[in-house]
């Protein structure tokens, strides 16, 4: 009874102590590409540089004046390659090491990007305009692709939830969300309200997701997310960022966290039952047999 005793714990909390926080590796990631004060006639380039390698591996998140441009793994070899999209303009960027617990480590040093804007001539009044942004105020909205999620979680089943909204440019907005797996999902958005977008894959290891806008003057925007698998963010096994498909037994545990708890419950107290249920029976057999024994006068 006592091991019975030990095992009366919840699933819950056996979950719970098995998230621990990742390891925060020592140094910070360095952006090689672009070259600090570059100026590109592109809204569609890619960040690269090296990174700090540790076990399980961190996600680098490239963030563009503060704000999330996209994210992707450290390899073994330490190095990253995250492509972005960035409206025309200046730009200040920066590379931040993420672990797969949501904690921050070390920031690269900022570099700054210019992004030059394609004119067209306006015969009409001898001025130049942006022929792919509607002019609000003076100024030319971009195409954005806004998200709160530095990764998407891919939960025990494979399921994955991205959420995120688009502003800027012309509405209504494609949205085309390649899922790394060779599957594909498009959506038609109205407004830039949050929208949620779900795909369950067959295999669970790591994927770059990449979610593409595309509005009604075919303007685009692109944004990288990386997704994690849960049993990496959970620390389960100590796995590799790294590593491929997970084992099935561990996918068969986890999923099935409950019905194990219980079989094995229910085997601890027929095994008890066993050793201890004889010695009850004959007690019980041996009360039974005085109650029934006549007084003698």
């Amino acid at each position: 009874m006592a091991l019975v005793d030990h095992l009366s714990v919840s699933a819950s909390d056996l979950m719970v102590k098995a998230k621990v926080p990742a390891p925060i590796p020592a140094g910070a990631p360095a952006i090689l590409s672009p070259p600090d004060g570059a100026t590109i006639n592109s809204r569609q380039i890619t960040v690269s540089g090296t990174c700090p390698v540790i076990t399980p591996a961190v996600i680098i998140a490239i963030y563009d004046n503060a704000a999330l441009a996209g994210s992707g793994s450290c390899s073994a070899t330490g190095e990253f390659s995250v492509p972005i999209s960035l409206s025309y303009g200046v730009h200040s960027l920066v590379a931040t090491v993420v672990t797969i617990t949501d904690d921050f480590g070390e920031s690269s040093a900022p570099i700054t990007v210019t992004i030059t804007e394609p004119t067209q001539a306006n015969p009409s009044s001898g001025t130049s305009g942006n022929p792919l942004f509607p002019n609000v105020n003076g100024f030319n909205i971009p195409l954005r692709i806004i998200t709160k999620d530095i990764f998407a979680l891919i939960d025990p089943e494979g399921k994955v939830t991205w959420k995120g909204s688009f502003d800027g440019g012309q509405a209504p907005y494609d949205i085309e969300i390649n899922w790394g797996d060779g599957t594909t999902d498009t959506k038609t958005v109205d407004d830039n309200s949050e929208q949620t977008f779900t795909h369950t894959y067959a295999t669970i290891q790591l994927y770059d997701i990449v979610i593409k806008a595309t509005d009604d003057r075919d303007d685009t925007a692109t944004m990288h997310i990386a997704g994690v698998t849960q049993f990496i963010r959970s620390g389960t096994a100590g796995l590799d960022a790294g590593t491929g498909q997970v084992h099935p037994v561990v996918v068969f545990v986890q999923k099935h966290v409950w019905q194990i708890y219980i079989g094995t419950l229910s085997a601890l107290i027929f095994l008890w039952y066993l050793e201890h249920g004889r010695h009850l029976s004959l007690i019980s057999q041996t009360v039974g047999k005085k109650r029934l024994r006549p007084h003698k006068h």
